[in-house]
């Protein structure tokens, strides 16, 4: 996670959900949060082997893993700048943003709540 997320407040505890919220809570607006990450040629390399032997690439996956993290970060953060305890109706999504040249591109989005 980076540390200009976690520096002035923390994150940690903030509640984030999939659900929709049921009406009792405060809109604070739509927020967001992205990661854009190299995967880097080793990882690539690595990649392409597990991919010809039809295993699970580790190294994409701890990739994907740390920009999810700092993407949930950022969006935390922007929740709490709006005055915000929770996320609601979160959605994540990992995309590649170069086709094929090894960057991982994952957002969050959802809505900011204040729950009593």
């Amino acid at each position: 996670m980076s540390q200009a997320f976690t520096s002035e407040v923390n994150i940690d505890n903030m509640f984030i959900t999939t659900l929709q919220p049921r009406g009792t809570e405060k809109d604070c607006g739509f927020v967001s949060g992205y990661c854009i990450l190299g995967t880097g040629p080793i990882s690539s390399l690595l990649s392409s082997i597990t991919d010809l032997l039809g295993m699970r690439s580790n190294a994409y996956s701890e990739k994907a893993k740390e920009a999810e993290r700092t993407a949930l970060a950022m969006m935390k953060y922007e929740a709490l700048q709006r005055g915000a305890n929770a996320v609601y109706g979160v959605r994540i999504s990992l995309t590649e943003a170069t086709s094929g040249k090894g960057m991982l591109m994952v957002s969050v989005s959802g809505s900011a709540m204040i729950v009593g």
